[in-house]
């Protein structure tokens, strides 16, 4: 890659020399002063288009601009300045994909996808000669071993094969980190083309999942089917956001099979694999499933394989508030309600307000009564839990609060309040007041 470090150091040199603003230069050059700013500190390439104008107002030439460190890029840049089919010259001087990579960020993306195909040809036209030479040699080798009456042992053949295709492989040139270079500068039908071409192959997961973030999901999952019999759960996990929830769910169908796995990577695949399939693998795996991993998982798998991990979890450890309050809408009443009466004296009216719509009105009201006896009510917590508790109970525990608050801050509570007992709150006020004002909230609920 070019020394953008060195090439803006010498832009500003040469512009200094020249008794130049970076406004004026940018004027000239028809661009802004921050690109002139960024070029000179290094930040970035001035665009292959703009070298000829800039190297003629510095008053250096192209090569002195970008240094003859590496004159094979310099000449390069240069030829793209005038040649709009790279094809010949790309042949001609041996240009490779990292070739293209290292001055990419000087291109525009239809240079730089022109460059890349005449690069990728040409080492294809190589690769489809070396093939040749190699069956040749192959069918040589395999009269003399005809001869010889020499005894293959099993798998020679396949491996012959397979020695043929990474020589193959190697004859093209495919380098997988110049493509990935090459990435951010390359539109992505092109870049898909581009993959599927050098990747066709012998992918590994490894190699895919260095590319993924750049290819289309469908190239993704067509790549990923070709590497399934070297893919990892780990590896998997890194590719499935980039790759359809078919493509990753059938990978790990596969996977499942042949190797374990953990709850933690579960809930890292969750959110791209079909449910189905994640609900048997939790099951396979529920001794290791506990309330945090749960909570992961909730959205994701079958409630009643939820139901039955989380019954296994609860007998297995100590159960939270917050545990119960993450899986709540996720489990069944009857679940979080068998919990709750194990919590039983240890649960306060606060607790109770985020688990009130997920328990069963029996278990609720048991616990309800007990942490009023406990606690002075908050009429905050009463309120929130009103439309949940029995009518009784709460009646109970209104009357309790009557004492620290006005009737007037009841009227929240009165619609959920037995009439009588909302009658004598009515009567003990109006009688220790000699006032009914406060009493005017809660009169349309006694008629």
């Amino acid at each position: 890659m070019f020394d953008t470090v060195m090439i803006g150091r010498r832009v500003a040199q040469l512009r200094k020399e020249k008794n130049m603003t970076q406004m004026e230069l940018a004027d000239r050059m028809g661009v802004s002063y921050q690109a002139v700013s960024n070029w000179e500190r290094g930040n970035s390439m001035p665009d292959i288009s703009k070298l000829g104008d800039l190297s003629e107002i510095l008053g250096i030439s192209i090569d002195e601009l970008l240094g003859k460190e590496d004159i094979r890029r310099t000449n390069l840049v240069k030829h793209m300045l005038h040649d709009e089919d790279p094809s010949a010259f790309v042949k001609e001087e041996g240009i490779h994909l990292k070739d293209v990579a290292e001055i990419a960020p000087a291109l525009k993306p239809e240079q730089a996808e022109k460059l890349a195909k005449a690069a990728w040809e040409a080492r294809e036209k190589a690769a489809e000669t070396a093939e040749r030479e190699e069956t040749r040699f192959e069918r040589t080798v395999g009269s003399i071993e005809k001869e010889e009456s020499l005894f293959e042992k099993p798998g020679n053949q396949q491996e012959r094969e397979k020695a043929g295709r990474k020589r193959y492989v190697k004859a093209k040139g495919t380098n997988l980190r110049d493509i990935k270079a090459l990435a951010p500068f390359l539109r992505g039908e092109f870049l898909d083309s581009l993959a599927m071409e050098a990747l066709g192959e012998g992918v590994s997961c490894e190699d895919l999942c260095s590319l993924a973030p750049f290819l289309s999901r469908d190239t993704v999952a067509a790549l990923l089917e070709k590497a399934e019999e070297a893919c990892s759960l780990e590896q998997l996990c890194g590719l499935a956001p980039f790759a359809g929830r078919e493509a990753v769910s059938r990978m790990f169908s596969r996977i499942m099979e042949k190797e374990d796995f953990s709850m933690e990577e579960l809930c890292a695949l969750a959110p791209f694999t079909e449910r189905r399939l994640l609900s048997e693998a939790a099951r396979r795996i529920s001794d290791t499933a506990g309330f945090e991993e749960l909570s992961g998982l909730a959205p994701f798998i079958d409630r009643e394989v939820l139901k039955e991990l989380f019954r296994k979890a609860a007998e297995q450890e100590e159960v939270s508030v917050e545990d119960l309050c993450s899986l709540a809408p996720f489990v069944g009443k009857e679940e979080i309600s068998a919990v709750l009466r194990r919590l039983s004296g240890n649960i306060c009216l606060q607790d109770l307000c985020g688990l009130a719509p997920f328990a069963d009105r029996e278990t609720l009201d048991a616990l309800f009564s007990e942490a009023v006896e406990k606690e002075k009510p908050c009429l905050e917590d009463l309120v929130a839990l009103a439309p949940f508790v029995g009518r009784e109970s709460l009646s109970r525990a209104a009357e309790k609060l009557s004492e620290k608050v006005g009737l007037g801050q009841l009227c929240g509570l009165a619609p959920f309040i037995d009439r009588e007992v909302l009658r004598n709150l009515v009567k003990k006020a109006v009688e220790a007041d000699g006032d009914v004002t406060e009493a005017a909230g809660v009169l349309p609920f006694l008629l």
